[in-house]
């Protein structure tokens, strides 16, 4: 969300932002103007719409000031609180004020229109006539100012822009996500350790280009000058580009954020493609603050992660450049440069968090031009390419994977090599991680089609294949030189590794009908229960992107494959791998998403394919939802609270009948379930029978047998229930045996039904 500093555009941003608000606004607002103006002339008046603002005192003032309250304590330190999602309410209160404000200040016929494109139709023809439209438009501007500026409350000075008030809410939420994961170094081991070689000599340092930098009196106005006394320190053919106002369009991975560095440099190699600014080609930048303020990092290694809300959107905002980067590229790591004034400090990112030098005078001090001059004349590894990547032409190889005229690569896994094409995945888009890519590959070998997974597994005892040799394909062991401050527990160490599997599958989410649906959660369950019973591991991770659709022809049913066994852990090993909670988000228990959760049992998977099936069935099978409710629907597997879930799973049956699905047999298969689950998280009554009888199912549900008789279309034998009768039943499934047989024909005489991908992320 944006609040800019001129009230037009507050108010225009407060209503783009809340089309909810104005919706659930408008039509109360005709109502209440109607009747005012029939009032008003029953009653011998004019019927003049200035008796709207008799309202306005009612809602207006109690919803801004709430939301403002709300807002600095959710959108501030209230986050580091727990108050997570307070924020949003705040935002919510505010913005139904100013709307309601401007609604009732606007005619009812044009009340969806932005208000600039209507300040001439404004029903308050006595004010306009007695003062004229310049008082009259002033008084409305500070009228205007007056209910905005609560809602610029705990905003950010912006750094990077012409100096209004602005929230960027994907540096916020990006400084989040690296929250506890730096670690600090001086420049001179960073440069030792990560960049030791160059060649020689090197051309001599002067600080008097790089002072003309800093005495610049703007921040874009360093731009120029401070590209000019770099490039003497780069190789030949490689470029610094100013890229402060050209936004890469393709690099949206974090929060559709698309990224524009102040400075990118580019190596020698040809152009991927014609922007500017390029994260896909980008092997470093350089983020230029004016004031030292807005350095994002403290001189107290302890306290390293400034708090302040200018500090946190400059860390935020590197971490959106390291991203992109990373996510667009194949690479082991990368570097990047922050300026703040005279400050500078060097940032390696990897998979484990980022590395960050103490500051430096880069007007003073050569670290600056020595690390530029170093990185150019790197080899590719050295500078974070992961050189087991290798570009490749293969006709044979593209027209097997349909990707002729598509990057191809060829990939080395131990002593065998594949061509791959683009991933069919997008688990990579976060930060740190597993960062896991999938492909469908091809064997150069034996030209047989399989898929090939890189991720980088967190250094435990699990279940490894292959891992990636070579020092650059490990991250987060430091040396004794790197000091992690006190929030920095959660830095951990990941090995690359790459596994190949025989098997092609289909994401879960291309299910052909809803009895397919329901047998690949079936078959991935009954997996589970084998994993768990016969060689007692816990998968821990169960979620739409782990569940694949294996097919085995037109004459068979398609089968579910549980996969992505990495952060699987045995039985007897008790003790906790890791700070953080393990597992997608979206479908994780809801007691494991409190603050201090209980110790994870096998139970918490079965909840999580519980949360799988739901999920599909509310984005993919046809239902009656509209899109915006649907996507209200969508953002409760989003969320962090423990209580929504739970609120969710509590509601029984009333959660699968919101869905408005199309197919009753879904539907009563997932009432079943969830009439059942909710006993997981229900509170005492008093009532010893009933209690006792709630007991008695929760522990029944703890086990896998209920599950899959329900996922059988079996009887659940949990307690008394109204099951339709077996002849409604067998009906149901004769009509889905007739619509699978008829695609089948369908496909037999026109070929395969082309299939949406759909890839899900797998990083909390």
């Amino acid at each position: 969300m944006r609040v800019l500093g001129s009230p037009a555009s507050a108010t225009s941003a407060s209503a783009s932002d809340s089309p909810s608000s104005t919706q659930l606004n408008a039509p109360h607002v005709d109502k209440i103007y109607i009747y005012l103006k029939k009032q008003n002339k029953k009653n011998g008046g004019t019927g003049e719409g200035e008796l709207e603002y008799g309202v306005l005192h009612d809602h207006r003032e109690y919803r801004v000031a709430c939301g403002a309250v709300d807002d600095e304590l959710g959108g501030g330190e209230g986050d580091r609180l727990g108050c997570y999602g307070s924020g949003a309410l705040g935002m919510a209160l505010i913005g139904a004020g100013i709307i309601l404000t401007f609604q009732l200040m606007q005619t009812p016929r044009s009340r969806l229109l932005p208000p600039r494109h209507r300040r001439h139709r404004l029903p308050a023809p006595t004010m306009y006539n007695a003062l004229g439209y310049g008082k009259g438009d002033t008084i409305l501007a500070a009228f205007s100012i007056a209910v905005g500026w609560p809602a610029s409350m705990g905003a950010t000075s912006l750094p990077f822009s012409s100096g209004g008030v602005f929230i960027e809410t994907a540096f916020k939420e990006a400084a989040r996500e690296l929250e506890g994961k730096f670690s600090v170094v001086s420049a001179q081991n960073f440069l030792e350790t990560y960049l030791p070689d160059g060649p020689t000599p090197m051309p001599e340092f002067r600080s008097s280009p790089f002072r003309r930098v800093a005495n610049q009196s703007s921040e874009k106005k360093m731009y120029e000058p401070l590209i000019e006394a770099l490039t003497p320190f780069l190789k030949q053919g490689w470029t610094l580009a100013n890229t402060s106002d050209t936004p890469d369009p393709d690099s949206g991975f974090f929060d559709g954020h698309c990224i524009k560095p102040d400075i990118t440099l580019y190596s020698d190699k040809k152009p991927s493609n014609e922007n500017k600014c390029r994260a896909r080609d980008m092997e470093t930048f350089i983020e230029v603050k004016y004031e030292e303020k807005h350095d994002g990092f403290d001189d107290d290694i302890e306290e390293l992660e400034k708090l302040a809300g200018e500090p946190r959107d400059t860390r935020g905002q590197l971490v959106t450049y390291l991203n992109a980067m990373q996510a667009s590229q194949y690479r082991t790591h990368g570097f990047g440069v922050v300026i703040a004034a005279q400050r500078c400090h060097l940032l390696r990112h990897t998979h484990s968090g980022i590395e960050v030098t103490t500051r430096f005078n880069y007007t003073t001090s050569p670290y600056l031009a020595t690390f530029l001059w170093r990185l150019s004349h790197a080899s590719p590894a050295v500078r974070g390419i992961d050189d087991t990547f290798e570009p490749a032409t293969s006709d044979k190889a593209s027209a097997i994977l349909n990707a002729v005229g598509k990057p191809l690569w060829k990939v080395r896994v131990k002593d065998r090599y594949y061509y791959v094409s683009a991933e069919f995945t997008r688990n990579h888009h976060y930060p740190v991680g597993r960062g896991t890519r999938c492909f469908v590959a091809v064997d150069c070998e034996t030209w047989q089609k399989c898929v090939l997974k890189d991720t980088w597994r967190k250094h435990s005892p699990i279940l490894a294949e292959a891992d990636v040799p070579g020092a650059t394909h490990s991250c987060g062991v430091l040396g004794p030189e790197w000091h992690f401050p006190k929030s920095s527990r959660t830095v951990r160490q990941h090995q690359h590794y790459r596994i190949v599997l025989g098997v092609v599958g289909e994401p879960m989410t291309v299910f052909q009908s809803t009895w397919e649906l329901n047998n690949v959660v079936l078959h991935a369950l009954q997996s589970h229960h084998d994993a768990v019973g016969k060689a007692k591991v816990d998968h821990r991770d169960v979620s739409v992107g782990n569940i694949i659709i294996v097919r085995h022809g037109y004459s068979q049913p398609a089968t579910g494959m549980l996969i992505d066994w990495e952060l699987s852990k045995y039985h007897e090993e008790n003790e906790a791998r890791v700070y953080e909670k393990t597992g997608t988000l979206q479908f994780t228990a809801a007691r494991l998403l409190e603050e201090q959760p209980e110790i994870r049992t096998f139970a918490d998977d079965l909840e999580s394919f519980l949360l799988v099936y739901l999920w599909c069935a509310a984005r993919y099978a046809p239902n009656k939802m509209t899109p915006h409710f649907r996507s209200m629907i969508l953002r409760q597997f989003d969320s962090q609270d423990s209580s929504a879930r739970k609120a969710m799973l509590l509601a029984g049956r009333a959660t699968a009948y919101q869905y408005g699905l199309s197919s009753l047999y879904l539907y009563q298969i997932l009432r079943d379930i969830l009439d059942h689950y909710k006993f997981r998280y229900y509170i005492p009554s008093g009532d010893p029978e009933e209690d006792e009888k709630a007991q008695r199912i929760k522990d029944e549900i703890e086990k896998h047998d209920w599950m899959e008789n329900a996922l059988m279309d079996q009887e659940i034998e949990l307690g008394k229930k109204d099951e339709p009768s077996s002849r409604k039943r067998k009906a149901m499934v004769s009509e889905y045996t007739a619509v699978s047989e008829r695609r089948m024909k369908q496909r037999g005489e026109r070929g395969p039904i082309p299939q949406e991908e759909d890839n899900d992320s797998d990083g909390m």
